[in-house]
């Protein structure tokens, strides 16, 4: 897929619902516990991990908390748009923002790559007779790429997965969105969705890092279960 979100040039017609864009975002929040502020150098104020289960290792944050902007900031982006006139899944896409590493003490950059997106895709894509109930499934893995040992890659994954479904109103103004799934205990996971290429979503749902939870915790399956769901509006 691009490297760049695309958005759909398609509106409403007669004020009703023409495309659903539904995205689920991990992120390292500002307000972590584990975060401290750079002291220092072109990242200066900004928040950096300092909890690593490697020592002398830091690493920036999204430097955000909780966003309903399409772009906002993230480890991990996975993105859907579907057309409610054509009926059909017009596109997905998937993304890693950079990775930072940094000097603990003199803030200087050591380390700025993306993660892959290799193995974080959408499919399993069914759509009602009526055309009004529509679902699919994420499946999402990656990793700091910036953690190696001798050019071998040695963080473990950030995982998650679930199933989306989306029931659009009789009138195409409004539509119930619902995600049954698993994510991890850190980081926080949000997830938003849009109608007719806006990019500005309305929270489906929003989870921030669990209590007491850390970096290490992401080996293994994740557990945190969510089954959640809303009712968006034009």
């Amino acid at each position: 897929m691009s490297d760049q979100p695309t958005t759909s040039p398609i509106t409403g017609m007669n004020g009703s619902v023409s495309t659903i864009k539904v995205w689920i975002k991990a992120f390292i929040p500002s307000t972590y516990s584990g975060a401290a502020v750079v002291p220092t150098g072109e990242h200066a104020g900004k928040t950096m991990l300092t909890t690593l289960w490697v020592v002398n290792r830091c690493f920036l944050t999204d430097d955000r908390v909780f966003s309903p902007d399409l772009h906002a900031q993230a480890r991990m982006h996975c993105e859907a748009e579907i057309d409610v006139v054509k009926k059909k899944l017009v596109y997905e896409f998937h993304h890693c923002y950079e990775t930072i590493e940094i000097d603990c003490t003199s803030g200087e950059e050591k380390c700025r790559e993306h993660g892959t997106t290799d193995s974080m895709h959408f499919e399993n894509f069914t759509v009602s007779e009526d055309g009004r109930m529509y679902s699919l499934d994420i499946k999402a893995s990656s990793r700091n790429p910036c953690l190696k040992v001798v050019n071998v890659k040695v963080s473990p994954n950030v995982d998650f997965n679930g199933t989306i479904t989306v029931q659009v109103a009789a009138d195409r103004k409004s539509a119930r969105v619902r995600f049954v799934g698993v994510v991890e205990t850190y980081p926080a996971f949000e997830m938003y969705a849009a109608f007719n290429g806006a990019e500005q979503g309305q929270p489906i749902f929003q989870v921030d890092v669990a209590e007491g939870a850390t970096v290490a915790n992401i080996t293994g399956a994740p557990t945190r279960e969510i089954d959640t769901e809303a009712t968006i509006n034009l």
